[in-house]
């Protein structure tokens, strides 16, 4: 296991509350929740809420994840019609809101998270 000094963990904690930042930022910019990003970005909003507020560093690819999320939300929030599952899912607030099927990314098997 890696002993980290003081000081790097100090950097670790800065760098990873102003991800979080940055993220949370760009995704209220673009008027989405922290739901409708999750679920575009294939991962949980307790996962986008940890992050925003510094609580979780991290990878490189959870931060690419989350912005193709922001983008992928932002997309269907402006491109779908009322009619198209992915903008009910992502009208609802909770998971429980969205019937099964359709709790899937397109493309997305089933069982896939």
């Amino acid at each position: 296991m890696t002993k980290y000094t003081p000081e790097q963990l100090m950097m670790q904690s800065l760098l990873s509350r102003n991800i979080g930042k940055m993220l949370e930022e760009l995704r209220k910019q673009y008027g989405l929740t922290q739901y409708q990003v999750a679920l575009a970005a294939g991962t949980h909003q307790t996962k986008i809420g940890l992050t925003e507020r510094g609580e979780h560093m991290p990878t490189i690819a959870t931060i690419i994840q989350t912005i193709m999320g922001i983008g992928v939300a932002r997309a269907r929030r402006e491109i779908c019609n009322d009619e198209c599952p992915c903008k009910r899912a992502l009208q609802n607030h909770t998971a429980e809101e969205i019937p099964d099927g359709e709790r899937r990314l397109p493309g997305q098997v089933e069982g896939s998270s």
